[in-house]
């Protein structure tokens, strides 16, 4: 019995110790981030996924694969017990062979089908290849990952951030796309103060999510940018703060974001990077027509410096299908109209869901009002009787 119970404890450990992240020799750590792949059970079009996938593993060669959610998606009318579970193993069947390490967070469309959060989450952890987490937040898959210097191996270089979107609904507005809410803020802040406290200030730090932020709109309006727009940003109605926290605790620089198809830009906006992902995913729209499918490679660097200290940094850029890179190109700045609101579920902004309860209360007024009048009307009928009928009554008669 002890030979045995050693023996897992060895192997165990080696599994814990196979999910600590370091930077390379050469300084190097390679990022894959992978964002809607829309699986969907549909051989035509998953299998097209899944081979791009292969491809951008094979010509990136990262050490951690990041998908910012819509793992699936429900293309298909016929839904079956069993379908998140049956398209996420043909996924990760990928990262079995490749022997690739993976993790990632919830997109709107994960929580369309048969599982939850947290059943997703649970299944998901079980992968010998996953370093996904989970947290007892409103949105579970709300994380960290640290990434280990190499020159300084009890330190962190890098430390990546995972914040779960949810699906739909942000402060109570179901008709709002979900957002990272208050509790995962909160988290945020308190973690970022005790990595501070033990691990000092130098280390590189960004964020992936899935639904972007309501800066993503003001950065495409008002700032520089690279890359383009193709439709509105469809963000939360409701600015929860995680960007104001951002600048506040000084430590994620960059912000990697999905769920836009066909949105492929990026810029600083108070000198926080906000970038989109390339769409991965055969299945539903994007990325626009005569762009490749993909994903954006997200390389990070550490350095020792003459004085001792380490510095990091980062490049990104996207790797299509086909193995080629596009790097970022030609600044640029918005001409035309502005875009004034997120755009919610089903494609509309929140006052149009405004107008539309409006006039649905206005009308449920008037009606109560015309029904109010009506009820009135006939119970003054009946209080009050007909005048002229009333004096040639019976009893208006006088006799002698």
């Amino acid at each position: 019995m002890k030979p045995l119970y050693f023996l897992f404890i060895f192997l165990s450990i080696g599994l814990s110790l196979s999910k600590r992240f370091e930077f390379h020799e050469d300084g190097s750590f390679t990022i894959l981030q992978l964002t809607d792949l829309h699986l969907c059970n549909y051989p035509n079009w998953d299998n097209v996924t899944h081979q791009v996938i292969r491809d951008l593993i094979k010509a990136t060669e990262p050490d951690l694969v990041i998908i910012t959610g819509d793992v699936v998606a429900r293309e298909r009318q016929t839904l079956f017990t069993g379908f998140y579970e049956k398209a996420w193993r043909a996924l990760t069947q990928i990262f079995n062979e490749t022997k690739t390490y993976y993790a990632l967070t919830l997109g709107n469309h994960d929580l369309d089908l048969d599982l939850t959060a947290e059943q997703i989450l649970d299944m998901d952890m079980a992968h010998p290849y996953s370093a996904t987490e989970k947290n007892l937040f409103t949105h579970p898959a709300t994380y960290t990952i640290p990434i280990f210097s190499r020159i300084n191996p009890e330190n962190i270089s890098a430390n990546l951030w995972f914040f779960d979107t949810g699906s739909y609904g942000c402060a109570g507005n179901r008709w709002s796309y979900g957002c990272v809410e208050e509790d995962q803020i909160e988290w945020y802040n308190s973690k970022s103060s005790k990595l501070k406290e033990v691990y000092g200030t130098s280390a590189q730090h960004i964020a992936f999510l899935h639904i972007p932020l309501p800066e993503y709109m003001d950065l495409y309006n008002s700032y520089t940018f690279y890359g383009g727009l193709q439709e509105k940003v469809c963000c939360p109605f409701h600015n929860t703060g995680l960007l104001s926290a951002i600048k506040k605790n000084g430590d994620i620089s960059a912000v990697f974001c999905g769920h836009d198809h066909l949105n492929n830009y990026g810029g600083f906006l108070d000198g926080i990077e906000l970038v989109y992902g390339r769409k991965t995913g055969r299945a539903n729209s994007g990325p626009p027509v005569g762009i490749q499918r993909g994903g954006r490679v997200i390389k990070l660097y550490e350095e020792k410096g003459a004085d001792g200290t380490i510095r990091t940094y980062r490049e990104h850029f996207i790797v299509n299908a086909d193995g080629t890179f596009e790097f970022n190109k030609m600044v640029n700045k918005r001409t035309g109209p502005k875009q004034i609101e997120c755009m919610g579920a089903y494609g509309h902004s929140k006052s149009f869901y405004t107008r539309i309860m409006v006039g649905i209360i206005t009308g449920a007024i008037l009606a109560i009002v015309l029904l109010v009048c009506f009820v009135s009307c006939l119970v003054s009928k009946k209080k009050y009787p007909d005048p002229e009928k009333a004096y040639f009554s019976s009893e208006n008669v006088v006799i002698g």
